[in-house]
């Protein structure tokens, strides 16, 4: 396999993540608008919204795999989280419930982070891995409950709800482990130095290993779906369907796992990034009414 084919590298994947994830949050503002040519509008910005997720869960898996301190890179992660919940809480607040029902993905990635980052130590912490995921599937109980009941579960706001639960955390555990997995696999049947053919060759099956966890999340919460009363992914619902993810896999198939373009000023920026355009995005629909 040519290398040119795997043209897609970890700053141009980021960006595809943020420009889709920027049309998601734009399209949530669009969707209840009386004018119907609108509506559409922003429910097809907030399907290509569903093609972010997966992208920022390739992008936390391989951080979580490349960082020489996992804290470090938590902590980072954990301040921008931070200011993104402060962010929504004054927002909902000060402008009329702007942000009811808003998930921050940066929680997700924060609790499956640092859950893998947990479990790979194996150690006497490791079962410290149990607080974060204990969030996770308390936030799919608590909306499962408030799905089926007319009950609203304050103890647990949605700001610091893990949004997309077990569906990304799914994903995120696939992801990981197929790295080792493959490795191991490729060491077993190729007699070279690295224990595979190439570089590319590696990189494409683990491709094909991360489009697999997309495939399968949604698999999942398709099934979960067929149950009475169990559709809170949206998945046999009108446009908000989360099945929208598996378009991801036209994206992480070209993914070279190459670092890319890298710079201070745009890794800051890019942390930035995440409360600023919140603000912006609210602060323009909030005049303009």
């Amino acid at each position: 396999m040519s290398k040119k084919v795997l043209f897609i590298n970890r700053f141009v994947l980021k960006i595809i993540a943020f420009v889709l994830m920027t049309f998601d949050h734009v399209g949530i503002f669009m969707v209840d608008n009386p004018n119907p040519t609108i509506s559409t509008i922003g429910n097809i910005l907030r399907l290509l919204g569903r093609i972010a997720f997966p992208l920022f869960v390739l992008l936390l898996v391989e951080g979580v795999r490349h960082t020489h301190s996992y804290p470090k890179y938590a902590l980072r992660m954990g301040i921008i989280a931070s200011v993104v919940l402060i962010a929504q809480v004054v927002i909902y607040f000060y402008f009329d419930n702007a942000v009811e029902g808003a998930y921050s993905p940066l929680l997700d990635l924060l609790c499956y982070g640092t859950i893998l980052y947990l479990l790979n130590r194996k150690d006497k912490f490791s079962w410290l891995a149990i607080i974060p995921f204990g969030l996770v599937i308390g936030s799919y109980v608590v909306e499962l409950i408030e799905f089926n009941t007319e009950l609203t579960i304050y103890w647990l706001p949605t700001f610091i709800r893990s949004g997309y639960s077990i569906f990304g955390l799914i994903m995120a555990l696939i992801m990981y482990y197929s790295y080792p997995l493959l490795k191991k696999f490729f060491m077993s049947y190729h007699m070279d130095n690295e224990g595979y053919e190439d570089a590319v060759t590696f990189r494409f099956y683990l491709n094909v290993c991360y489009s697999f966890a997309v495939l399968f999340a949604v698999a999942v919460i398709y099934l979960i779906g067929q149950i009475p009363n169990c559709d809170i992914y949206g998945v046999f619902r009108e446009w908000y369907s989360e099945t929208w993810a598996l378009a991801s896999i036209l994206i992480i198939m070209f993914y070279s796992g190459l670092r890319g373009f890298k710079s201070k000023v745009l890794q800051y920026a890019s942390y930035l990034y995440f409360p600023l355009h919140l603000v912006i995005i609210y602060l323009i629909f909030y005049l303009i009414g």
